[in-house]
């Protein structure tokens, strides 16, 4: 059963969360691990290094947000905005992103094995040395993306958009990428 929480306990959380990171104190960072936070606006939230394990997050407004180094594992990411969005070595093992927007968002060494980001916008996106192993990307718009370095291996690509993407050293091994639009893509 996820914990529900009002608008000033997240407030208060938040708040505390920004003294955590100016401070280090433990006991002050955000553990909103398995809360629901459906449909909550948390454009520009500072939420770096925040623990988000297991919470529901379906249709979160986080555009323009800080949450790098965060952690996400199993979170429920449905249909959420990370427009521009700081995800830089974020945890999102085994997340739910069907259908997000993570248009011109930083995923650089963040790790996304096993998530499901089937039909997930990222048009843009930074995703350098991440880690999509095993990721369920059937339908995503991936044009444009830097995968450079990234670990694709065992990924389901099927019908992807990988136009203009930047894909050198990065891993296919055993990615299946039936009919993924590979025009313009940079292998090498």
């Amino acid at each position: 059963m996820l914990r529900k929480i009002t608008k000033d306990e997240l407030n208060r959380i938040i708040n505390n969360h920004s003294k955590f990171l100016q401070t280090g104190d433990e006991n002050l960072r955000a553990d909103l691990h398995e809360t629901d936070l459906s449909w909550v606006n948390l454009k520009g939230a500072n939420l770096r290094k925040a623990n988000l394990i297991g919470a529901n997050l379906e249709g979160v407004n986080l555009r323009e947000a800080d949450l790098r180094e965060a952690d996400l594992l199993m979170a429920n990411l449905e249909g959420a905005r990370f427009y521009r969005t700081l995800l830089h070595r974020a945890n999102l093992d085994g997340a739910n992103l069907e259908g997000a927007n993570l248009y011109e968002a930083c995923l650089g060494e963040a790790d996304l094995h096993g998530a499901n980001l089937y039909g997930a916008n990222l048009h843009g996106a930074s995703l350098e040395e991440a880690n999509l192993s095993w990721a369920k990307l059937i339908g995503a718009n991936l044009s444009w993306a830097n995968l450079e370095g990234a670990n694709l291996s065992w990924a389901k690509l099927i019908g992807a958009n990988l136009y203009e993407a930047i894909l050198k050293g990065t891993n296919l091994k055993e990615a299946n990428l039936k009919e993924a639009n590979l025009n313009g893509a940079k292998l090498t």
